[in-house]
This record gives C-alpha cells, sequence and structure tokens, in this order.
C-alpha cells in the first residue's frame, strides 16, 4: 500500500513541473540558488610615467562588474592629471590620462584607484621635473690680491665645469671635502697685470649652459719676498728679490753701515743686492729700504735689524692668543747657543717637531675654560751669559654666554632667544657676539619688526651691531615665501637672501666683520635704514640687495 502511494506522490510532483505555470499551478516550488560570483580587476600596467612636457597616455584593464575611477587630490590642491572616463560597465575598459607640464623642478605624483564590486586596484601616476641647470650669482669682482669664490648651482641634472681657456691660468677648482656637491669653490691666483682682467666658468649639461663671470683688478705690483732680515754683529751682503710690474725709486736710509750695490732700476723681477758692516757696538741696530713706484703711492719697506754681540732676536716678541687655544710659532735668530726657561705655567708648554729648523720653535697654548684673561712670559737665555729676550703670551677669557646692558653673548647657535630678557621685543639697541644661526636670525627679523610677523609680535629693535658674531649654518629657517613656498637657511659667512627684508625697524646695522658676500634682496624694503657697515671681507653683493631702500 506504502510503495503504490509513494508512486501517485511522484507521478503529480512530475506533472505540477510540466505545466506552462498557469492559474492551473497554485505552487511554484524555488529555484535551487547559484553560487555568488567573486568581484576581479585585472590592471594591464603597474602604472604611468610622463615627461615634464606632460601629454596623453592609456592605462587598459579587464572587470567582471561595472567600475568606477578616482584621481587622489594633490596637496596643492592642483589638477595637472586627469582620466578621460570615471566609470564604467563591465569588461575590457581603456581610460585615457592627460598630465599638464611641469614647470616646477621636483617630479610629482598622483594615486588613481579603480573599483568595481568589493575589487580595487591602485596605481601611481608620476610625471618628472623640468631640468634645471642655474647659478645662485653669474658675477664675481676679486681683488688684485686673488683668493676664494664659491659658485653654488641649482640642479637636478648631470653637469660639467669649464673653466674658459683663457683663464685657465689664473682660476682653478679647489674641492674640499668641507664642500657639497653642488658648490664648487674656485681660487683665484693673484693678478700681476696692470689692467683689469676677466674669466669665465661654464657650466654645462647637454645644451643648457650657464656662465660665471670673474673680473679681477689689475694694478702696479711693487712685492719684496721677504719685508725683514736679521743680520749678524759680523755684517754680510743680503740679496732681495723685488717682483714688480712697474718702474720703482729706492730710497735708502740715512746710515752709514748699509751700502747699495749698483742695479737697474728697470721693470719685471729683481735681485738687488745690499752690504751690511759689521756692527761693533753692543747695541742692535735696524734701518729701513723703501721701495717706491714712480706712478703711484705704492711702497713696500724692507727692514734690515742687525745683532749686537752676543746677541737674540725675536722677530715678535707678544702673542694674543683665543680661549680656544692654539699652537704658536716662534721665530728667533741668534748667534748665541741658547735655552728655553718655561714659565711656571701648566696651560703653556714647548712642541717638539724633527722638522723645526734650528731657530724656530713651537709652543702649545691649551685652552682656557675660565672667564678671565691670562698672561705668561717665556725666556730666551744665553747659555753663556745672561744675554735673554723673552716672550710674553696673552691668552683671551672663554666666551660666556648671557645677556648684559644690551650685548648679548651666544655661545650656541639657536640659543639668543632663551637668552634675551622675556622682554626682548622692548630691545631698542643690541650688540651681538658670538654664534648665530637660522633661529637666531628669525627671533632678530621679529625683534626688527618684519613686516611677516603680526603687529603684536613685532619688536622695537632700531640698532644692531653683528660685527662681533659669526653667522653659521644649522637651525631652522629665517624666512619663507608662501607661493610658490621656499623656504630660506642661513650659511656660513653669507648674509643671506632677504636675511633682514622688510625690518621696518632696521636704522643702523654693523656686518659680521667675517662676511663674505651679501645675497640677493638681503635688505629688500627696510625703508628707516640709514647707515650699514660692510667689512672689508665682502668680495659680492647680490642684485637688489637693497632694493627700496628709501
Amino acid at each position: 500500500m506504502k510503495k503504490i502511494l509513494f508512486l501517485l506522490a511522484g507521478l503529480l510532483y512530475m506533472f505540477a513541473s510540466c505545466s506552462d505555470g498557469g492559474s492551473d499551478n497554485p505552487v511554484d516550488p524555488e529555484p535551487t540558488p547559484s553560487p555568488e560570483e567573486k568581484a576581479s580587476i585585472t590592471l594591464n600596467s603597474t602604472g604611468l610615467t610622463f615627461s615634464a612636457q606632460g601629454g596623453e597616455q592609456s592605462i587598459t584593464f579587464t572587470t567582471n562588474m561595472d567600475w568606477t575611477l578616482s584621481v587622489a587630490p594633490t596637496t596643492s590642491g592642483a589638477t595637472w592629471c586627469t582620466a578621460s572616463a570615471t566609470s564604467g560597465s563591465k569588461g575590457n575598459a581603456s581610460v585615457k590620462f592627460t598630465a599638464t607640464e611641469n614647470a616646477d623642478y621636483n617630479d610629482r605624483s598622483v594615486s588613481v584607484t579603480i573599483k568595481a564590486g568589493t575589487a580595487s586596484k591602485t596605481f601611481t601616476v608620476t610625471q618628472k621635473g623640468a631640468d634645471a641647470l642655474l647659478v645662485t650669482s653669474a658675477t664675481f669682482n676679486v681683488e688684485q690680491a686673488g683668493g676664494t669664490i664659491e659658485v653654488e648651482v641649482k640642479a637636478n641634472i648631470n653637469y660639467q665645469l669649464e673653466v674658459a681657456e683663457t683663464a685657465k691660468s689664473w682660476i682653478t677648482e679647489s674641492n674640499t671635502r668641507a664642500l657639497t656637491t653642488k658648490k664648487h669653490r674656485f681660487t683665484i691666483a693673484p693678478s700681476e697685470e696692470l689692467e683689469k682682467r676677466e674669466g669665465e666658468i661654464y657650466i654645462k649639461s647637454g645644451d643648457k649652459q650657464e656662465t660665471v663671470k670673474v673680473y679681477q683688478a689689475g694694478g702696479a705690483i711693487l712685492m719684496l719676498s721677504k719685508n725683514e732680515y736679521a743680520v749678524s754683529s759680523e755684517g754680510e751682503t743680503i740679496t732681495v728679490d723685488l717682483k714688480s710690474n712697474t718702474e720703482y725709486d729706492v730710497k735708502l736710509p740715512e746710515v752709514d753701515w748699509i751700502h747699495d750695490l749698483a742695479s737697474t732700476r728697470g721693470m719685471s723681477s729683481h735681485t738687488l743686492q745690499y752690504v751690511v758692516d759689521a756692527n761693533e757696538t753692543y747695541d742692535s741696530r735696524s734701518a729701513e729700504i723703501i721701495f717706491l713706484d714712480k706712478n703711484s703711492d705704492l711702497k713696500d719697506t724692507l727692514k734690515i735689524i742687525q745683532a749686537q754681540k752676543d746677541a737674540i732676536i725675536i722677530s715678535q716678541k707678544e702673542y694674543e692668543v683665543k680661549a680656544e687655544g692654539e699652537t704658536i710659532e716662534v721665530k728667533l735668530s741668534a748667534n748665541v747657543d741658547y735655552e728655553v726657561t718655561m714659565p711656571d705655567a701648566d696651560w703653556v708648554s714647548q712642541v717638539q717637531t724633527r722638522g723645526l729648523t734650528e731657530h724656530t720653535l713651537y709652543f702649545s697654548v691649551a685652552e682656557n675654560t675660565s672667564e678671565g684673561e691670562r698672561k705668561t712670559e717665556i725666556a730666551i737665555i744665553n747659555k753663556d751669559s745672561q744675554l735673554s729676550e723673552s716672550i710674553i703670551i696673552n691668552q683671551e677669557g672663554a666666551l660666556q654666554a648671557g645677556y648684559t646692558d644690551g650685548v648679548v653673548c651666544v655661545k650656541t647657535g639657536g640659543t639668543m632667544k632663551e637668552l634675551l630678557d622675556d622682554d626682548y621685543l622692548s630691545i631698542t639697541t643690541l650688540k651681538v657676539v658670538g654664534y648665530i644661526n637660522g633661529d637666531d636670525v628669525y627671533c632678530l627679523r621679529k625683534m626688527l619688526g618684519a613686516t611677516n610677523f603680526s603687529e603684536a609680535e613685532r619688536g622695537k629693535l632700531t640698532i644692531l651691531d653683528l660685527s662681533e658674531a659669526t653667522i653659521v649654518e644649522g637651525g631652522g629657517w629665517y624666512y619663507e615665501i608662501a607661493s610658490p613656498k621656499k623656504q630660506y637657511h642661513t650659511s656660513n659667512n653669507i648674509v643671506g637672501r632677504y636675511m633682514f627684508a622688510e625690518c621696518l625697524n632696521l636704522q643702523n646695522i654693523i656686518l659680521p666683520n667675517n662676511t663674505s658676500s651679501i645675497d640677493v634682496c638681503a635688505f629688500y624694503l627696510c625703508n628707516a635704514l640709514a647707515s650699514i657697515v660692510i667689512p672689508d671681507a665682502v668680495i659680492s653683493i647680490g642684485t637688489q640687495a637693497f632694493q627700496a631702500c628709501i
């Protein structure tokens, strides 16, 4: 019986399944569900790279679901990369990307994301920066005596340096480990020419070239190879080498113990001889021979020092030593055996070296860590008599950080603000001694009423003496340009670009004695500036350094 019922039920099910689904079929059974399809994206590239000139490139991909594409926003908000489509249907797709020209010298990039269902792929579009080959200063004026210039090159491409063929004899590059890879130091030889001379340095990279011009003053030369001769009491004939590119006269001293051997007074180098008679007295004696340019005030002086019988002559008898300590060289002339008697001071010691000549002595002076100055005396004594000479050594005290009576001593760059009083914005006159970096210059700008500070933050400083200060690299930026954003930092012995720009209170300033150059726009818009002392060490002043200084 159960078997028959089971067969009838099966027939009824088959009949229901084969019906046309009309009203005669009251129940439609649910179909068996298929497994859910997994979202996928196949990207045919890992990213795009554009040149600085920009252009168009395409990327292809495949999805099994409808997709969307988004370009991430840049930090500056600028849109330099755009896509031809931001959405599409599943299947194969191609999207074109357009990049505008990159005028900046830095590379830039942006992320692009493709999404399809729960799947996503991200790749990067990169654009190279514009090629740059720039020099911060294209002209250098050098004194006749020569010196060193530093050419700073800003480049993001490889380049070569070349000195013009006509200037290779007097302009040479002098590389040092301390220089960065984009700063090049050139040594300018002394000029022996009467007229001004000009040379060029080329910075080349492919078809790009920057030219640096070097101008060196000419002038008359009248130079002795040695300005002082020590002669024994027995007398001798001395030989004097004189270099000159002009006609000259010789003025002999009015003494009867120096005689000129006949010589020609023409141009070029000369070897002159003078006879010094024996000194029969027990007193030393000296005289000067003066060489005079016939066409100018140029002159050079030869000093002859003759010893008395049994004499010790020291060319320099007193030395000033900095607190940091150093080794001093003492040159002496003696016609007797002598010994050195050291003082009872543990901070001075004699240095023995094999390479020294018989009459050259070296003394090492240790660092003075105390605030006060100190002094001692070294005696050079004749072994056979009491004849002696003395050397006096004076050493300055260590720099003590602090602020008093309008003078701030900055022992470590970046600490000036903490050394000043809390009401430092009320200071009207200030002298700075020691080392200042970017943080200290930032503080000085605020005290000088720079316009990039709010009125509440501007000080009252009008007179600034930096003669005994040294500008050093380090610390933060002291001046910032908002657009395009650029920050300026300190460099050793350079009054940097915009360093005192827009300091409305500044009336009088004395620059550091070791300043080597004043950069572009250093005092731009200093409306109240009435007086500035520029030291002799400065060899270049940038364009617009004092623009709008009424």
